[in-house]
């Protein structure tokens, strides 16, 4: 069984955006200022209920199509190269598209349900210990634990993303894959998959930890500016995943047929 090298794929997720950066850019770049207009729009106006909820909804939806049609992309100039997709990204929407918003819809559900169960329970555990009486000594601890819920429930999504995730490059390619198959073929590497699922994405997320408290429409255009020139790199680490555990590892298979 193959061993994802983790060093490698963290390297490649930051080499392979940056030498891709023109072709890859122009492909994005209606994407990204789409993306950047709507997400300040639902961050920021819906946030303060600015605008009605039924059109936050309708904007949600808009951003999961932008974000599927962005992710697609990336996947496949990663894996199949810079001739695998239109010169500026937005063609039509096909058959591929819908699966992978599906995928992900699908991963999306897992990755909340599964730790929200868990950490609910810890939650609640917590709670209820932290209310008796006869043990008031103890309530700075358990305010650290109810705390460190959201640490565990951030891990949970790292872990269902390092098992199932696998589906997400693989639909962009045009496979037809299982969660199943994604259990399988990420089986004996998980810790590693997390681990490189976890922190690349983390450093995309780290600008959020430093705007204001109300940065205004300007400064949420910039986050959100910011967010899409960097999420290539959160992508680019899942392909690169798919690509050392399953294309090279059926590369390897044919050679030894020949």
């Amino acid at each position: 069984m193959k061993k994802l090298p983790v060093i490698k794929t963290m390297i490649g997720a930051l080499y392979y955006p940056w030498v891709l950066r023109k072709p890859l850019f122009k492909a994005l770049s209606i994407l990204i200022v789409a993306g950047v207009v709507l997400s300040t729009v639902w961050w920021y106006q819906w946030g303060l209920g600015l605008i009605p909820e039924y059109i936050g909804w309708l904007v949600a939806i808009i951003f999961w199509t932008l974000y599927t049609l962005f992710a697609v992309i990336c996947h496949r100039m990663v894996l199949l190269g810079v001739s695998s997709v239109p010169e500026y990204g937005v063609g039509r929407v096909g058959e591929r598209d819908f699966r992978f918003a599906v995928a992900l819809a699908i991963l999306m559900i897992i990755s909340m349900l599964a730790p929200y169960s868990v950490s609910l329970i810890i939650f609640l555990l917590l709670g209820i210990i932290k209310n008796l009486p006869f043990v008031p000594e103890f309530n700075m601890k358990i305010n650290f634990g109810i705390n460190a819920s959201s640490w565990l429930f951030y891990i949970g999504q790292i872990f269902v993303l390092s098992r199932f995730g696998l589906i997400l490059p693989a639909t962009a390619v045009d496979e037809r894959p299982t969660l199943k198959w994604a259990w399988r073929t990420s089986r004996g590497n998980t810790l590693r998959l997390m681990v490189v699922l976890g922190f690349l994405p983390w450093l995309v997320y780290l600008p959020s930890e430093f705007l204001p408290e109300d940065p205004g429409v300007t400064g949420y255009g910039l986050y959100v500016l910011t967010w899409w020139l960097l999420l290539p790199i959160e992508i680019t680490v899942l392909s690169l995943s798919y690509k050392e555990l399953v294309q090279e590892r059926e590369q390897e298979k044919e050679q030894l047929v020949l």
